[in-house]
């Protein structure tokens, strides 16, 4: 590499990263009052969602992941 080559690989400018912030876990209270929660305009739905929800809440899943 040559001292010129050098010099203008070392003048880029390195990218800017950032993290997510950090989410929390839920409390058990906060747990169980979401799979209480029932709409109740459609019950399928509903179990649909308390299934989704139940797996999440048991494998620690992140919202992201179950999308």
């Amino acid at each position: 590499m040559t001292s010129d080559t050098l010099q203008r690989s070392k003048a880029i400018k390195s990218r800017r990263s950032y993290r997510l912030p950090k989410g929390r876990c839920l409390t058990m209270e906060e747990s169980s009052r979401l799979l209480s929660c029932h709409r109740g305009q459609h019950p399928v739905v509903d179990e649909r969602d308390r299934a989704v929800l139940t797996l999440m809440l048991g494998c620690g899943l992140r919202r992201d992941e179950v999308c």
